[in-house]
Formats: structure tokens, sequence, C-alpha cells
């Protein structure tokens, strides 16, 4: 799977242009998407453009730069200082957790397991992954297939980003493009491009159609993507595709740091959480926003996962409803309307049983 070279170069030209035409500080959002893209080219091409050329002003690229930053940072650490009491709970429930159920909780290694990673042919990748998205709707397999289809992905990039995924998207033009550092049809590739579609989805459904803005500060933003990467591993462990291999990617989901999240509230002398254009808190190393958010987003995912997985075509419409409205409730308001009782999401018991059947068969196979 390659990206069309054409559309890509037609795009970021688009944006590219708009920004020249447009130099205001209401851009900064187009300046987000067009510094996305920049970064796409960079790990496509192993070429570097320089970011800044494009306009005239300088002074004012930086002011847009700073509104941009400005808006991430302002939005991110709101949504800490509102959340900060849910989120030590939530913390202290999952750790718990671990603690007291630590046999469900031991990562197994790859040479412990007896079959080996299956190479699909492109045509059984792309069913597999199209019979799965086919449960929750026709117009969220359109989505998909679309982008399957007309040239958006590119694989096997030489890069180093989280998860091994990434996408971007132009509001201009209406068009999203997915990279993944994987270059075989495997099961790792399958669950890495379907947790990008969680993020395409998104933007197809609401933030393009309705010209809502993407924050990159957005504490539940991985929500979708974590959502569907979840389903889709339950959905491969229960059809039997490549399943030893699944249920490894699990536990290694489940004994990571993504749900090993330790949750403090770093305060400077006048109370307020300081972060740096990066995320991380200033003074550490720890980059706060990405724990947040991978945290967020695999609890709410897997909870939400667990308790709608009988009825999918239901659930994607509590599923959209939320996507759409999410940026104007609290953390409270936001996993309530997907249906999750908010007390259990907090002490973590709607997952716990999961993770003893699921995770806790699984190593019991292979840890005696």
């Amino acid at each position: 799977m390659e990206i069309n070279v054409e559309d890509y170069l037609n795009d970021l030209a688009l944006l590219k242009n708009y920004l020249r035409h447009n130099q205001k500080i209401s851009s900064s959002d187009y300046l987000g998407q067009f510094y996305g893209m920049v970064d796409f080219f960079k790990y496509i091409y192993d070429i570097e453009l320089k970011k800044r050329d494009i306009f005239v002003n300088k002074g004012l690229t930086r002011k847009i730069e700073a509104k941009y930053i400005s808006d991430v940072l302002k939005r991110f650490v709101s949504f800490i200082n509102d959340n900060s009491k849910d989120l030590e709970v939530l913390s202290k429930s999952i750790n718990s957790l671990i603690n007291k159920y630590s046999e469900y909780f031991i990562k197994v290694e790859y040479n412990r397991i007896r079959s080996g990673i299956t190479t699909f042919s492109e045509k059984e990748f792309k069913d597999i992954i199209y019979s799965f998205f086919s449960e929750y709707g026709n117009d969220t397999l359109k989505i998909v297939r679309d982008t399957m289809e007309n040239n958006r992905i590119e694989l096997g990039i030489a890069g180093n980003f989280e998860g091994g995924g990434l996408n971007t998207f132009n509001m201009l033009s209406g068009n999203v493009y997915i990279l993944s550092i994987l270059q075989k049809y495997s099961v790792y590739n399958m669950s890495t491009l379907v947790h990008e579609f969680g993020h395409v989805i998104e933007s197809k459904k609401f933030i393009l159609p309705q010209s809502k803005r993407r924050f990159d500060g957005d504490a539940l933003s991985e929500i979708p993507s974590c959502f569907f990467e979840m389903a889709f591993m339950d959905y491969l462990i229960t059809n039997h595709i490549d399943k030893e291999v699944v249920e490894l990617m699990f536990n290694d989901k489940m004994v990571s740091d993504t749900l090993s999240f330790r949750f403090y509230h770093d305060m400077d002398e006048n109370q307020t959480l300081q972060i740096d254009h990066e995320g991380k808190i200033v003074g550490s190393d720890r980059n706060l926003r990405e724990d947040v958010i991978y945290f967020i987003g695999y609890l709410t995912g897997l909870n939400f996962h667990l308790i709608s997985k009988d009825n999918k075509k239901e659930a994607i419409k509590t599923f959209d409803n939320f996507m759409c409205l999410r940026d104007s409730r609290t953390l409270k308001e936001n996993i309530e309307s997907l249906g999750i009782d908010y007390d259990k999401y907090l002490n973590c018991e709607i997952i716990k049983d999961y993770i003893e059947d699921k995770n806790g068969r699984f190593i019991r196979r292979y840890i005696k």
C-alpha cells in the first residue's frame, strides 16, 4: 500500500497557498494541519521542509505558531485541572487492580507462544478489516473502504512515532492519510491501521462536515481510535484469526505503561500546572499529555466495547453522538453518554473480569 504522491503534494500545496493568503491569527488550525502534512513528507521521502518558509511575514508566522501552541496547552491543562480528583481516583484504582490481581498482569514474551505471525495476502488483509468495520454500519465501512482503496495509506515507513502509526488530514480537501512503520500484512499492522481508522472516522463524520477544531490538546482524542483497536483485538480472538499472536498483543497492551497509569498533579508555587509545548511537565521528562490521552483512550475504549459488543450497530450510534458532542461535556458527562456507569468506570469494575478471563487464561497457558 502506498500513498498517491500527486494527491498528497496537491493537498500540501493547497494548505500552503491558503496560509500564504490568510496570514492571520485565526489560521492557527490550518497551520497545525500543514505542519502535520510536512511531518508526513519527512517520513515518506526523508526530506525535511522548512515550515516557516511558506510565509512572507515571519513575525506573523511566529504569532500563529504561538496561538496554536497556546490553544493546545490551554485546552489540555484545563482538562487536567478540572478532572484532577477523578484522575487520581482512576490512577489508584487501576494500580490497586494491578497489585491485587498481579497474576493477570504478567508480560508474556513472544518466544513462549507456539505459533508464528501469519502474513496475509493484501486481499485477505483488507477483507478482515472490512468484515470487522461492517459490523458498525455501512457509513463506517464506507469511510474505511474509501481510505483503503484510494491510495491514502503508506506501509513500511522508516520512522519512530507513537504506536507505529500516524494520521493527518486536510480540512480544505477532506483527504486523510495514514502511515505505518510496519510492512507486512499481519495482525500487528491490521491493529495499527484500525487504531488510525478511529481518527479517520471521527474526522470524516464530524470534524470535517461540522468544521470542528481538532485540537492536539484534546485529552479525549484517543478514545475513538483505542475503542476500535480494542474491539478489533476481541474480534480477531473470537474469530480465531492468528489468535495466539493477538492474545500476546492484548497481553502487551494490558501490562504496558499505557494501562499502568500513575497520575500526579505537579503544581508550581501558584498552584497551576506548567506544561511545555510538547506536553511535558516543566522540570520533568514525563510527557503528561501522552500518559493521559492513551490511558483514558484505552480504558474508555475497552469499557465501551465490553458494554456494547452485543449490539454494534446501536453502539456506533451512541459512539457517534459521543464524538459529536464531547467538546461540550465534562469527563463524567462524556463517560456516562456512552452508557458507562461512572462509579464503575472510576473503580475499574467493568474491565476486571474481562482482563481476568482473557489475559489471565492466556498467562496461565504460558507461564507455569
